[in-house]
């Protein structure tokens, strides 16, 4: 690093020094918020919850932004698609939601519900969400704006 900031222009600092002495340096980096969703198909079958996940994750040539994977919960007795979202304003939850409902319904299997894991932006919900997404316990503190607003953030 000490090197390559002081000689490569790709690698020069956002801020501060492009030499560096004996002190060192520390490199921070930044993302859209990750939006973890999960939805919860009416059905044992892993392979259905696998190529759906297949279909929707972007290295696979599906929706970019969109990483997944197919689990199964056997302690639920259904099979999950799990969904990491990085960039919920390019590729939105419920293009997602209702891409993986018509892949779902095609395979001969319903919904049986979705969660968010930790928090959601406002701006990244649509209306009546918990009802059209079926998004199990979920309250107002799911979403972001009201998270930082409690906690005076």
């Amino acid at each position: 690093l000490k090197k390559e900031i002081s000689h490569n222009p790709k690698r020069k600092p956002d801020f501060g020094p492009s030499k560096l002495g004996k002190v060192g340096a520390t490199a921070v980096g930044a993302r859209m918020i990750l939006i973890a969703f999960n939805v919860n198909l009416a059905s044992k079958n892993l392979k259905i919850a696998k190529k759906i996940a297949k279909k929707i994750r972007f290295k696979d040539g599906g929706f970019p932004y969109v990483k997944a994977i197919g689990l199964e919960l056997a302690n639920r007795n259904c099979v999950q698609v799990s969904i990491n979202l990085t960039n919920y304003k390019k590729t939105s939850v419920n293009k997602v939601f209702k891409t993986i409902e018509k892949l779902a319904k095609q395979s001969g299997v319903k919904i049986l519900e979705s969660e968010i894991i930790g928090l959601i932006p406002r701006a990244a919900l649509i209306k009546d969400a918990k009802k059209r997404w079926k998004i199990k316990n979920f309250s107002k503190d799911k979403i972001l704006e009201e998270a930082l607003s409690r906690h005076k953030i």
